[in-house]
């Protein structure tokens, strides 16, 4: 009887603090009166009463979660299959809040995260940031969802720590597990590790999403920055941002710095294996891809009936078989389109199938307007065969359109065929070289001090140059007067400047050198440079201008160019070029004006513009703060947004 009444005793204590620690939160949960997240004692309560899963949610205040490492299975995700979460949770991370310290530690349990399965069309997950996190489950695993079968939408999605993991089995994402039938946008994931856990063969592991499909063919996976990310796995299907897609899974714009990926087989740096899906509008710098197999590449390790258009690679790949600088292996009537690789490929013993842009072109799939800049480390490991684009082009293949810089690989006996020309460095400053490539719309000769000093075509919409540039320039502007035109510039900051180069053009093909003035070197305060030139009248018509920084170094920026009409005295001034919200645009010639951010996203109809006078003036108060590109037929300009 004594025995009875303690156990009963304990029951009824440990029942009261499971009670006290959760709280309801205030509100009746209502689209217009959702219940309002002040504490984790309110997030809890949501966690442990699955009656309220359909409701909507608002956290209003920084939520640390660190009682949730309480040495046990720590918290328990929201939502089940069987009984999913059906409501709405806005975090308010543009209001500065986040959930910061989750721990959940349920390593026999599937559908694993802070959500642990949605299948509800109209649920929307929005603004959240989670920070210093560490989720382990089996499979189905992602710090914020674990399984998505049916969802509207998860945007404006953080996530940070340098300490914050995510460690599961089959289907593991930073983000999500396994995503069937959701968008997801705006979503950011810097200094976290993905990885499987190391006991087994799980597939599966990416940056953002473990495995995505796309069944409805109406969702689409856009707006993903990643910066510092890891993803490991000892066996197959590792990606930056998806292990594996499939199913018309549609992934654009998207930008990757400082990234890791390991696995047996099948890793790229966007998506391990991509299966009759789209990848568009994605920049990867800095990434190191390391497989001990096969299927190794910059965007994806296996390209099977998938689409891959505007696309730029700078990075290392250490694998084995089947490794090519945007794909390891392009297969079943793809096509890689609008592509550059500026790759190292690390080879491992008995080395075979390299190329620049793809390891193998097979079964009718197609390669065009692209090229490659490729070195390759530990020849004496190579058993194969190298390609400046592509190791093997079979019957039925196409390579058209395709360049590739020749100077570190003359030692080397190539495989490359028709359609595939070798230019050496020298042949890579001048358009003329690039025969067949869209120098109006995408591509643009300059250079990226990051990672080269040598010039050669960029994406014109991921030249991220001026993110950390040695001169801060705050405008610059020509003026058409006394028969000739002037150049005007200002700096706000000069590091290391030893002179700047004014280049002049009528083509925008062969530019000539036309003045020359001396930098400031260091300097933190408004310097202005004003340069006249006076050649101009007999040669009416297009003229073209552009700035040269040279750094004492001799490493050189280029700047914007200018087109001047001179015979119709037209001309482009933007000014200032940054601006929390007004902007002026001088440009006589009315005709249209279009934004786009880095990424190439046209943002034209988000801005405010208007005419007055002889300028037009745009209001950027209504776009996110960055950089952008104004453009006009005339010439085109960046601006920063602070």
């Amino acid at each position: 009887m004594k025995l009875q009444l303690q156990l009963l005793i304990y029951f009824f204590l440990i029942n009261a603090i499971a009670t006290y620690s959760q709280t309801q939160p205030s509100g009746t949960g209502s689209s217009a009166d959702p219940y309002l997240i002040a504490t984790y004692d309110n997030l809890l309560w949501l966690s442990q009463n699955d009656t309220e899963w359909n409701k909507s949610y608002l956290v209003t205040n920084n939520i640390d979660a660190s009682a949730s490492n309480d040495g046990g299975e720590g918290f328990k995700p929201i939502g089940e299959e069987g009984n999913s979460f059906r409501g709405n949770f806005d975090g308010a991370s543009d209001q500065g809040y986040k959930i910061s310290n989750l721990y959940i530690n349920r390593p026999l349990e599937d559908n694993v995260g802070l959500f642990g399965y949605i299948n509800k069309f109209n649920t929307v997950i929005k603004k959240v940031h989670l920070d210093n996190f560490s989720i382990t489950g089996k499979d189905n695993v992602g710090a914020i969802v674990g399984k998505v079968d049916n969802a509207q939408e998860l945007k404006k999605i953080t996530l940070s720590g340098v300490n914050s993991k995510v460690i599961g089995e089959n289907n593991t994402g930073g983000l999500v597990g396994q995503n069937n039938k959701s968008t997801l946008s705006e979503i950011l994931v810097e200094d976290v590790k993905i990885e499987h856990n190391t006991t087994a063969t799980f597939e599966n592991i990416g940056g953002v999403i473990g495995y995505n499909s796309n069944t409805d063919n109406n969702r689409s996976l856009s707006k993903i920055v990643l910066t510092n990310v890891t993803v490991t796995t000892n066996y197959s299907r590792a990606g930056g941002v998806i292990g594996k897609a499939e199913n018309n899974t549609s992934l654009t714009n998207v930008d990757i710095d400082a990234l890791t990926v390991q696995s047996a087989t099948h890793a790229g740096g966007v998506i391990g294996q991509n299966i009759n899906s789209s990848i568009t509008d994605v920049v990867v710098t800095d990434v190191n891809i390391i497989t001990s197999g096969r299927y190794a590449g910059g965007i994806t390790g296996k390209n099977d009936t998938g689409t891959i258009q505007n696309v730029m690679v700078v990075g290392t790949i250490k694998s084995k078989k089947s490794i090519g600088g945007i794909a390891g292996d392009s297969n079943s009537s793809s096509s890689i389109t609008k592509a550059n690789a500026i790759i190292t490929i690390d080879l491992q013993n008995n080395a075979e199938i390299i190329g620049g842009i793809v390891g193998g072109n097979y079964s009718s799939s197609t390669i065009s307007e692209v090229y490659s800049v490729l070195n390759i480390l530990n020849v004496g490991n190579l058993t194969g065969s190298v390609g400046g684009i592509s190791s093997f082009n079979n019957v039925g293949s196409n390579i058209t359109l395709a360049y590739y810089d020749d100077t570190d690989l003359l030692s080397l006996t190539l495989t490359d065929n028709g359609g595939i020309n070798p230019l050496t460095e020298n042949d890579f400053v001048n358009e003329s070289s690039f025969v067949g490539f869209d120098f109006t719309d995408y591509w643009e000769i300059g250079t990226i001090s990051k990672y080269s000093s040598a010039a050669r075509p960029y994406p014109i919409h991921i030249d991220r140059v001026n993110q950390d540039l040695p001169v801060e320039l705050i405008s610059f502007d020509v003026e058409l007067k006394d028969n000739g035109v002037y150049l005007y510039w200002k700096t706000a900051t000069e590091i290391n400047n030893d002179y700047f180069q004014i280049e002049r053009s009528f083509d925008k093909r062969n530019w000539e050198l036309i003045g020359e003035l001396k930098g400031q070197g260091n300097s933190n305060s408004l310097v202005k440079y004003e340069y006249f030139d006076h050649e101009l009248i007999s040669n009416s018509g297009y003229i073209y201008y552009r700035l040269k920084q040279v750094d004492f170094d001799g490493q050189f920026t280029y700047y914007q160019t200018f087109l001047v009409l001179s015979d119709s005295l037209q001309a482009l001034k933007i000014y200032p070029t940054i601006s929390h919200d007004l902007i002026f645009i001088e440009d006589t010639s009315n005709q249209p004006v279009k934004i786009f951010n880095l990424m190439g996203q046209n943002f034209t109809n988000k801005v405010m513009l208007r005419q007055e006078h002889r300028h037009k003036v745009m209001s950027l108060a209504s776009i996110p703060k960055g950089w952008y590109i104004i453009k006009t037929l005339y010439g085109s300009e960046k601006v920063y947004r602070k």
